[in-house]
């Protein structure tokens, strides 16, 4: 019998006591002409020896274990984690004598009992344990889990992983700063999350965060817009990216490897030579920008503007291999590096939030070189450094035909270029104001298309496996200024798909860009708008579509849709839903409450997401 002993550090120890096992079968003895004893004289039928007890540690990621242990002779691991209900089994591949090992898939609230099995290379086996974890109960102030639909069997097998930020309405009482990521399982529970409240202890700084599986099991998180970190699933940084405006990037002390750009945000993209595709920003002195959100009847000026340069790099030094800027640079494309799409995009043309300074507090800070961005033309320092024109706010590659596709929110666009040419190929989006040069590049509608059509302030864009275009349609305004905006109280989010259809011209005919509507998703009864962030993938095994509803907002006064999102109610909302006309919902669970009778005492509190990724599971 084991003795379980509670040890100090967060450590839980077995002593090495063990219970080798061998089942030879007679048959498989007599077949091979092997008398049992013999089997019993001359094989080895003991189980590895545990030299250095089995433990379980305590790690950075609250609902991990990291499990070691050490044995005569080389063995593999299998563990057993039962909750009471039901066991998971892992079984770690490759033999060793010393074992250090990810224990995941703990819940909150729950007794866990792992078992331990070790293997040797004939097959005899030591059974230790079982070791026990005690109730883990959630961090403070952790979002509630609402499940609507959960354990489908239609859904996606995997597990979801989200960036979840806390998000409280200006003035409320109830105000923290905590950021996660979050694993929530196919039955609606959390099996693992990192992070907590912003501070040393918590390398999650971002305003939102992008998360990508790596090959090795780890994941590759966007971290701020400054930084990228590889984290293991016990929680460890294992490797850091920083670009320009963070301190290490000039700290000769620092690990961390250094990307020349002046920041990265809201999506990246791990292309098939193993480059890391991102967006950065660049400030920019701009000629005939609009000084007033005002398509008809603008006066124009040579103004500072935050633009959003596509970055690729190489992850294994930084380098910098190609930038490309949408906007004109004066580039002729002769820099092996330095890059411009052509056409460019016309500054003139803007949408509502076009004028808005998102960048300001960034570029404001000073460096130990002086200021990081000098105002343009009558912008003046203690006004706004740049607007942030274009809102770059989601990527995707598509390696059929090696282009590039790009979210400009705040241009109600979604562009493709080519990554070898440069050439901008195609843009999807309202047809209104664009330049006669630009104009060639809009894909066509049918006839009477609705504005409703567009993709309005999207994110996320994707290209599916059938080649269609999706975004995660936020729908804002439903039009471009100055034309009458539609209320956020009558007005909702969802999925979008698009076909696109690209006919080369010849000597008799010119070529014809076209799209129309695949499929689209809003909930059936809900009226789910999200004014901002949220998320769209197609699942690779079940082909479902993933609608991530990134910040669910409402007026906490009225109940009502809201694009006043700093006095917002918000709270997020996964569902994931069949790829078909019946657009069945299989999984559908809310993260923070919906209860806005905190107005009432100025203490609501809110959450929201970027981004929702399912992955195969928590061991990759």
């Amino acid at each position: 019998m084991s003795e379980n002993l509670k040890g100090h550090s967060g450590r839980t120890t077995i002593m090495p006591t063990f219970m080798p096992t061998f089942m030879p079968t007679l048959a498989l003895a007599l077949s091979l002409g092997f008398g049992i004893s013999a089997c019993w004289d001359d094989g080895d039928m003991t189980g590895p020896v545990v030299t250095v007890a089995a433990a379980l540690s305590t790690v950075p990621a609250p609902l991990a274990r990291e499990l070691t242990v050490t044995t005569d002779e080389p063995s593999r691991v299998t563990i057993d984690i039962s909750d009471g209900m039901a066991t998971t089994t892992k079984t770690f591949e490759g033999y060793a004598t010393s074992h250090s090992l990810p224990v995941l898939g703990l819940k909150f609230n729950t007794t866990h009992d792992i078992t331990v099995t070790l293997e040797d290379q004939v097959g005899n086996k030591t059974e230790v344990g079982p070791l026990t974890v005690e109730p883990i109960s959630p961090p403070e102030e952790f979002p509630t889990i609402t499940k609507n639909v959960v354990d489908s069997a239609a859904a996606e097998p995997g597990v979801l992983f989200l960036d979840v930020h806390e998000f409280t309405p200006l003035g409320s009482s109830n105000a923290t700063d905590k950021k996660y990521l979050v694993a929530i399982d196919n039955s609606g529970d959390v099996v693992w999350y990192f992070g907590g409240l912003v501070g040393p202890e918590n390398p999650l700084t971002s305003a939102g965060m992008e998360i990508r599986p790596l090959d090795n099991g780890n994941l590759l998180v966007m971290s701020g817009s400054t930084r990228m970190i590889e984290l293991d699933m016990l929680g460890n940084v294992v490797t850091t990216w920083v670009t320009r405006f963070d301190p290490d990037y000039s700290n000769p002390d620092s690990t961390a490897i250094k990307v020349d750009t002046d920041t990265v945000h809201h999506d990246m993209v791990i292309l098939p030579n193993g480059n890391f595709l991102v967006i950065g920003t660049a400030h920019r002195c701009v000629d005939n920008v609009p000084t007033t959100a005002d398509n008809t009847s603008q006066t124009t000026a040579t103004v500072g503007i935050v633009e959003d340069p596509i970055i690729e790099f190489d992850p294994a030094t930084g380098a910098v291999v190609k930038e490309w800027t949408l906007l004109d640079a004066g580039r002729d494309n002769s820099d092996p590096v330095l890059k411009q799409m052509i056409p460019s995009l016309d500054p003139s043309r803007v949408g509502f939030l076009s004028l808005l300074s998102f960048w300001d507090e960034l570029y404001e800070i000073a460096d130990p070189n002086g200021t990081r961005s000098t105002p343009c033309g009558t912008q003046t320092a203690d006004t706004k450094t740049g607007y942030d024109w274009g809102h770059g706010n989601g990527l995707s590659y598509d390696p059929s035909d090696n282009g590039i596709v790009v979210s400009y929110r705040h241009q109600d666009a979604v562009i493709k270029f080519d990554r070898e040419t440069n050439e901008l190929r195609w843009i999807l989006g309202p047809h209104d104001y664009w330049n006669e040069t630009l104009s060639a590049y809009l894909l066509d509608p049918p006839d009477g298309t609705p504005a409703s059509f567009w993709n309005w302030h999207e994110h996320a864009p994707m290209i599916t496996s059938t080649g269609t275009v999706m975004v995660f349609n936020n729908h804002n305004f439903v039009a471009l200024p100055p034309n009458a905006q539609v209320p956020a109280s009558d007005n909702d989010s969802g999925a979008s798909e698009y076909k696109v259809t690209i006919t080369p011209g010849d000597g008799n005919n010119p070529a014809t860009r076209t799209v129309s509507g695949e499929w689209e998703f809003r909930h059936p009864t809900d009226n789910l708008y999200t004014p901002f962030v949220s998320d769209v993938d197609e699942q690779p095994q079940t082909g479902n579509i993933l609608v991530a509803y990134g910040a669910i907002s409402v007026d906490p006064a009225t109940g009502l849709g809201t694009d006043a999102i700093l006095r917002a109610k918000t709270w997020l909302r996964p569902i994931e839903v069949t790829h078909d006309a019946a657009k069945s919902i299989v999984y559908d669970v809310q993260i923070g409450d919906s209860d806005i009778s905190c107005h009432a005492t100025n203490s609501c509190q809110g959450w929201y997401s970027l981004r929702a990724e399912k992955l195969t599971g928590l061991y990759r």
